[in-house]
């Protein structure tokens, strides 16, 4: 290597001055350097010196250092052979590298076809993943999203060299594919269909409408329809629809009918040729009123041609019934010398036993059954035949079924008769329902016609017969009192009834107080009933009852004795007004008293005691409360306290004494009086030393 002096002056003047110079050594020729080339390794010979400048002890030159300050002056420092120092030095050239830009692209769908890729600065070579862009730098995601993102890049060259590149990566999203259902082939009757495709939410354009619907009576012909769908990405696809609308060639029948249901079988025409029948219709088109029967039957005939739609008429056919006959008053009686026969529906002609306008005459035919025929043609052109027969017959017989007989005033009854339903007249109902009044013969008339108007009456007599007159003997007033009485009633052999016993004994003590209803019922040989009744009274007997007469001191002096009810005699020892005299020798003294209401008497007698009053007037001082009077079963005793009795008499008007049962409840006592005599009664209780009486009235 040469060097020029100038550059290194003092290394030359060292080498002269050593004598020891080589053209070889020092630093060899270096840059100049891109700044983006990487690190550059110096050379310099002889090797084992020192560098100096921006490069590192080995000799290693980093051009990222930049243009700016650009020429580096690096040295080398080594020594010759005779250990003089010597020095070289070179000027290194940065350059600037080009900056390089991709402009942002994506992301793409990956049907949106090449897109051009730009950069700056522009001239640059394009290359990527997949060769998916060419070196124009145009773009084709065609490979889909399944590689994605691709990685492009974009290099350059400048005028000094220097080359630097750029990289980026663009993701392809996928787009949405929908799927529609097709081919659609219709028929111009078709309703209008709507077109399904999938996924959901996108849109239709072409013939149909926004939501895919479309219309068939637009016409035959091909029809096309695109279904856009564009998903959360903006990415859009599309899928067309093809609908084809057939021609169709329209079935016809022609008109036909009304039939008879007894026509025969009708042809039924019908255009285009060559068709299909169906309903009512055989496979050749043939229809037939009598299978059909009566009413409306329909028909069909369908037309289909290769390449076009199936088409289908309908016809409605009517069978018209055949006019429905019937005979009335088929029944006549024998002894009508000329009748008439009627039939439905009218206008019709007949035939056989019946002459012109239906005239027969039953009393030259006789008894029997005789052939007749009627014929009619209605509005519609069919006609029947009617072959019948009518019956003569002879009138009916009546005849009467014997019932009971009739009481007068009696019952209703239900008269007999047959043949039955007949009317009745005469004195019954026209159900011969007949109600009895007063003995009489009533003319009674049955009459009975049949379902042929055969009418005939018959006549019966029906006696209404007398009801038996008992005669009840009258009887009475009774008194209560009274014993057993025997009723008269005349004649013998009849019924009691009401307030009496069997054989007509009448017992006026167990009869109420007042009016009793006694009947008396006899029945003949006809099973007719009568009835006598009479009015039996009975009136009540009042019983005697003697007030609280003594015991009396033989001192009281004149006393009016008291009973019940008021009004009556006195007598004994008493005055006719009740009057006794105390001032009598001390003992017991017999009254009698006598009621009479004008009607019933009663009658009593009492014992009054007169005292020496020494003893008894001490014992027998107060006087107790009992109720109710008079009693009938159960009489209850007040007592004046509630201490044991020590002794109870029960002593009758008459003095004589007896037992009662009776239950001490506290200061109460209850005596049983149901099996006592009716009649007036002294109690006699003893409690605590002391003495009680009461004077008591039992009636039953």
């Amino acid at each position: 290597m040469e060097h020029d002096l100038p550059r290194t002056s003092s290394l030359l003047c060292l080498l002269f001055a050593a004598g020891l110079t080589s053209g070889q050594d020092g630093i060899s020729d270096a840059g100049p350097f891109c700044e983006n080339s990487g690190l550059q390794q110096l050379v310099a010979q002889p090797s084992g010196g020192v560098w100096g400048g921006p490069v590192d002890t080995a000799g290693v030159f980093d051009p990222s250092v930049g243009s700016a300050g650009s020429p580096y002056t690096v040295t080398y420092a080594w020594n010759d052979t005779l250990g003089n120092p010597l020095v070289d030095s070179v000027q290194i050239v940065v350059l600037a590298a080009p900056i390089v830009q991709i402009d942002s692209a994506g992301p793409l769908c990956e049907n949106v076809g090449a897109q051009q890729l730009s950069a700056s600065p522009t001239g640059g070579i394009w290359d990527g993943d997949l060769g998916a862009v060419d070196p124009s730098g145009l773009f084709n995601p065609i490979f889909g999203p399944q590689f994605s993102p691709y990685a492009v890049w974009y290099s350059i060259t400048d005028t000094n060299g220097c080359s630097a590149s750029d990289t980026l990566l663009i993701e392809v999203l996928t787009s949405p594919l929908p799927d529609v259902i097709e081919p659609l082939v219709l028929c111009p009757y078709d309703s209008i269909v709507q077109v399904m495709a999938t996924p959901p939410g996108g849109s239709w354009s072409g013939d149909v409408d926004g939501q895919g619907n479309f219309d068939p009576s637009m016409g035959s012909g091909a029809y096309w329809g695109l279904y856009t769908v564009t998903d959360t990405n903006g990415c859009s696809g599309s899928s067309p629809a093809t609908i084809t609308v057939l021609d169709a060639i329209q079935a016809q029948l022609s008109p036909a009918g009304p039939f008879c249901a007894d026509a025969a079988d009708a042809f039924l025409w019908a255009t285009p040729f060559f068709g299909t029948y169906g309903g009512a219709a055989d496979s050749l088109g043939y229809f037939s009123p009598q299978s059909a029967g009566p009413g409306q039957h329909l028909v069909t005939y369908t037309y289909t041609c290769p390449g076009c739609c199936p088409t289908t008429d309908s016809l409605l056919l009517t069978v018209t019934p055949l006019p429905e006959l019937q005979l009335i008053d088929s029944v006549l009686c024998a002894d009508l010398d000329t009748a008439y026969l009627s039939a439905t529906p009218a206008g019709g002609t007949w035939g056989g036993s019946a002459q012109s306008g239906g005239l027969v005459l039953p009393t030259q035919l006789g008894p029997g059954l005789h052939p007749v025929s009627y014929s009619y043609t209605d509005s519609s052109g069919c006609a029947n035949v009617l072959l019948d027969s009518i019956a003569v017959r002879p009138r009916p017989s009546i005849g009467f079924t014997s019932g009971v007989p009739f009481c007068a005033f009696g019952p209703a009854d239900t008269l007999i008769a047959t043949p039955a339903g007949g009317i009745w007249s005469g004195g019954v109902t026209p159900e011969g329902v007949l109600t009895p009044g007063a003995d009489t013969t009533l003319i009674i008339t049955y009459t009975y016609g049949d379902s042929i108007s055969c009418t005939a009456s018959r006549d019966t007599l029906v006696q209404v017969h007398p009801l038996p007159a008992p005669l009840l003997v009258p009887a009475g007033p009774f008194c209560s009192s009274d014993t057993l009485v025997q009723l008269v009633a005349v004649p013998s052999g009849g019924t009691w009834i009401g307030a009496i016993g069997p054989g007509g004994i009448f017992d006026p003590m167990n009869a109420a107080v007042g009016g009793n209803t006694v009947a008396y019922s006899l029945t003949d040989t006809l099973g007719c009933t009568g009835v006598d009744s009479i009015l039996v009274v009975v009136v009540d007997a009042t019983p005697v009852v003697f007030g609280m007469n003594g015991p009396y001191c033989a001192n009281d002096g004149q006393v009016v004795l008291t009973a019940f009810p008021p009004g009556g005699v006195w007598g004994g020892a008493a005055g006719p007004d009740g009057g006794f005299d105390t001032d009598v020798t001390p003992g017991e003294f017999l009254v009698t008293y006598f009621y009479s209401n004008g009607v019933c008497a009663s009658e009593a007698t009492d014992t009054i005691t007169v005292d020496d009053c020494t003893f008894i007037r001490e014992r027998v001082a107060e006087e107790l409360l009992a109720f109710p009077l008079p009693a009938d079963q159960l009489l209850t005793v007040t007592l004046r306290e509630a201490a044991p009795i020590s002794l109870l008499t029960w002593t009758a008007a008459s003095g004589r004494s007896m037992e009662i049962p009776f239950v001490q409840q506290q200061d109460r006592l209850q005596l049983d009086v149901s099996g006592i005599p009716s009649g007036t009664y002294w109690v006699l209780v003893e409690q605590a030393g002391r003495r009680y009486r009461a004077r008591v009235l039992v009636a039953h």
